[in-house]
C-alpha cells in the first residue's frame, strides 16, 4: 500500500514537473516587423473624436483598425516612424517619442524635449527619424542615431519649400507634398539637406490630411467627402484607390 502511494507521488511530481518544463520552454513573442527604409510599412495611425490613438494597417485591399488606447487629445501634430514607432507633438510645444515594448505589450511614451511650438507638419522619414516643416517654410531632418530618444538636427534646407501645405515622408530619401493654395502636388527625392521636386499634378486642394504607407504609398482624406483616399506611385505614374467615408471623425493622421 505504502509502496502504491509512492509510485503515484513519484508520477504526480513528474507529471507536474513536464508541464512547468514545457510552459518555460515557450518561444518569446517577436517584435512587430518594421523597416529602417519606410515610414508606415503598411500602416498609419489616426486620432479620433473621441482622443483614441488607432493604428490602420493595410492588409490586401483594405485597411483594419487596432485601438491603441485614449487620451490623446493634447496631441497636436502625429506622425508614424514605423509599426512600433509614433513622434507626437503636443500642444504644450513639446516633442514625445512613442514605442511599442513587444515584452510588456505595451507602448510607452518617451520626453524628447520642448519648444516645437513653430513645427507646422510632421512627417515620418523611417525608424528613429522624421522630417518637419517650420511655420517659416524650412525643412528639416532629425534622427536619434543612438536609438536612445534623443534627437539631433541632421541636415537642413532652406525656406523655398514654404508653399507645401501638407507634408508627409514616405522613406528615408523621399516625401510628398501639397500646395493646397494652389493644389499642386509634387514627390521629393531627399538627399543631404536637398529636397529635388518632381511635379505630379493640379487637382490635390482638397486633401485635409495626409500620412505616409511606405516608399511608394500614403493615404489622403478629401474636404468634399471625409473619403479615405490611397494613392500608389506604379512606374512614376499615381493612382488612387478610394475607401469608405467618415473620415471626418479623424482629427489627425499621420
Amino acid at each position: 500500500m505504502r509502496l502504491r502511494m509512492a509510485l503515484v507521488a513519484l508520477l504526480t511530481m513528474l507529471a507536474t514537473l513536464s508541464f512547468v518544463g514545457s510552459a518555460t520552454a515557450t518561444p518569446a513573442p517577436r517584435p512587430e516587423s518594421f523597416s529602417p527604409a519606410t515610414t508606415g510599412t503598411g500602416s498609419f495611425f489616426a486620432i479620433n473624436g473621441a482622443n483614441q490613438l488607432v493604428k490602420w494597417t493595410r492588409n490586401a485591399t483594405t485597411y483594419t483598425s487596432q485601438l491603441i488606447g485614449p487620451g490623446w487629445g493634447d496631441s497636436r501634430l502625429i506622425a508614424g516612424l514605423g509599426t512600433s514607432q509614433l513622434i507626437q507633438i503636443r500642444y504644450d510645444g513639446t516633442l514625445w517619442d512613442w514605442k511599442y515594448n513587444v515584452t510588456a505589450g505595451q507602448w510607452y511614451g518617451y520626453y524628447v524635449s520642448a519648444d516645437w511650438d513653430n513645427i507646422a507638419q510632421l512627417g515620418g522619414l523611417g525608424y528613429n527619424r522624421f522630417l518637419v516643416k517650420t511655420t517659416a517654410g524650412v525643412l528639416r531632418e532629425y534622427v536619434s542615431a543612438q536609438d536612445d530618444h534623443v534627437y539631433s538636427l541632421a541636415v537642413w534646407t532652406g525656406a523655398s519649400y514654404g508653399n507645401q501645405t501638407l507634408v508627409t515622408g514616405l522613406s528615408a530619401s523621399s516625401f510628398f507634398g501639397i500646395d493646397k493654395d494652389t493644389g499642386i502636388a509634387n514627390h521629393y527625392a531627399w538627399s543631404g539637406g536637398v529636397a529635388t521636386g518632381t511635379y505630379v499634378g493640379t487637382g490635390w486642394g482638397n486633401v485635409s490630411k495626409i500620412a505616409g504607407i511606405d516608399a511608394t504609398r500614403f493615404v489622403t482624406v478629401r474636404s468634399t467627402d471625409n473619403k479615405l483616399v490611397e494613392w500608389n506611385n506604379s512606374a512614376g505614374t499615381w493612382t488612387s484607390v478610394v475607401f469608405g467615408p467618415g473620415w471626418d471623425d479623424a482629427k489627425l493622421i499621420g
